[in-house]
């Protein structure tokens, strides 16, 4: 494995990664574990911002839905353009499965928007959330136990 290093005169030259002294190593190394865990930190914290209850966006939308629980005819209409939206989106999803994509992801997109009205849809979700949460972390403790490539 090779790497380019550039020296302060901005030339940049070749040196084998066996060449490398084990500080650089270390630093480097140092600064991608930073890195990681800076960008884990932020991501938490984002998405605890995001699911607070007191956040404006939550306000409007619980506003929005009072407003739509009190009228029965809107009700209804509302849970209908609710049911064909998510089945559409979730179809699609399927459709582009085997496509290069985000298939998956749109069919993920689909059950969610279901969710939002549906409580069995919202059971599904939140199972495929917990599948996929296991699935991760079985994901990286199998990367973390792999020795490090050569």
């Amino acid at each position: 494995m090779s790497v380019f290093l550039q020296k302060q005169d901005k030339h940049r030259f070749w040196l084998p990664f066996d060449k490398l002294s084990e500080r650089h190593v270390a630093q480097a190394n140092g600064r991608v574990e930073a890195y990681r865990e800076a960008m884990t930190n932020t991501l938490a914290r984002e998405i605890e911002i995001g699911e607070s209850p007191q956040h404006p966006v939550r306000r409007v939308l619980r506003r929005a839905r009072a407003w739509v629980e009190r009228h029965p005819r809107i009700r209804f209409a509302y849970r209908l353009a609710v049911g064909v939206l998510g089945a559409f989106v979730a179809i699609v999803g399927l459709i582009l499965v085997p496509l290069p994509g985000p298939g998956w992801l749109i069919v993920f997109l689909g059950i969610a928007i279901l969710g939002t009205e549906f409580p069995a849809a919202h059971r599904v979700g939140q199972w495929l959330k917990r599948v996929l949460a296991k699935a991760v972390s079985r994901w990286k403790a199998w990367r973390a136990s792999r020795p490090p490539r050569a």
